[in-house]
């Protein structure tokens, strides 16, 4: 199989303003490794060597050797990025590049005439721009729920993600889908779209936290337990945040949980646990039981739970790309 070589331009993370250190810096990127360049120089003499034929003197005879086509004064090394630091990174320039998502009231230009601005891009053309690999800007682009609609890229803030989710699990409740099971993504989407959200919005939220979101078996789906019940913790966290609430004066630890159970399937509220969402908080006033909140909010290592981007060759589609194509 072969594989695709891009050379981009990365911005060095520690580079001072106003330093005579360069401010960027170029990386190899692989289908699925991000690699630092780094020029190496070299005292000895290293020379390109081509195989050839030495003709003896009778003109008859000859024998194998070596012939020096070039030399190498300066030799490049390959350095693998640090896939945390990597994840951070590409999230940075996700949320700074793309317009947020803040709910329904957001106009993403479906059922308008409105111009998308061209100062807008799609994934494709971010992807072009970012010194990451495929498959690490694929995962950081699903850990976000980043999405599109009409070839414009969209982040969701944490409380449109948490209004989406709300709605999936309505949605669910009154319908008689349990979520806890496989189910059928084509009608809990529709169900969802009668709320005003995009499809392609709810499809980002599946396929966070699918069980298998590689291939649909027969269009149904199935979300993963832990990883279900994290994320809805890590985006109530994340909401409380953003509103304030828990970054200055802080919320209780009864209060917080109320609100994780309540946006869980019941039979995997007994699974939540303050210990899933370490270092996403602190506790500001232990007698009271209050937690505040903390930055680092999305935990760089789940994302060794998400399948590769690569599928190893296989020809089968994937299934949101699928279910994709069902719809049009």
């Amino acid at each position: 199989m072969s594989e695709s070589l891009w050379l981009k331009s990365a911005e060095t993370p520690n580079a001072n303003v106003g330093s005579k250190q360069s401010g960027s810096s170029t990386v190899l990127c692989t289908n699925d490794h991000t690699y630092q360049l780094r020029q190496v120089q070299s005292s000895n003499s290293v020379f390109i060597l081509l195989p050839s034929e030495n003709i003896l003197e009778d003109n008859q005879t000859t024998t194998p050797s070596l012939s020096a086509i070039s030399q190498c004064t300066a030799t490049l090394e390959l350095i693998p990025s640090d896939p945390a630091e990597s994840f951070t990174m590409a999230s940075q320039l996700l949320k700074r590049s793309l317009p947020s998502y803040k709910g329904t009231d957001t106009d993403v230009g479906l059922g308008t005439n409105i111009t998308i601005s061209r100062k807008y891009k799609d994934k494709n053309a971010i992807f072009q721009d970012a010194p990451f690999s495929t498959e690490e800007f694929d995962k950081t682009w699903n850990e976000l729920c980043a999405f599109e609609v009409l070839d414009r890229a969209w982040v969701p803030t944490p409380s449109a993600l948490a209004l989406a989710w709300k709605s999936i699990l309505s949605a669910a409740t009154v319908r008689g889908v349990n979520l806890e099971k496989s189910f059928d993504l084509k009608s809990l989407v529709e169900m969802v779209g009668n709320d005003g959200f995009p499809e392609a919005l709810i499809i980002a939220v599946v396929i966070r936290l699918a069980s298998d979101t590689d291939y649909l078996k027969d269009d149904y789906v199935s979300l993963d337990r832990d990883k279900t019940v994290q994320w809805v913790g890590i985006v109530c966290l994340q909401k409380a945040g953003e509103s304030g609430q828990a970054s200055t004066k802080g919320i209780t630890k009864s209060g917080f949980l109320a609100q994780w159970h309540d946006l869980l399937p019941e039979g995997w509220r007994k699974h939540a646990s303050m210990d899933l969402l370490k270092t996403k908080f602190s506790h500001s006033d232990p007698s009271k039981g209050k937690i505040i909140f903390g930055e680092d909010i999305y935990d760089p290592t789940s994302l060794e739970t998400l399948p590769s981007a690569d599928t190893g060759g296989k020809t089968n589609r994937k299934w949101h790309d699928k279910f994709k194509m069902g719809r049009k």
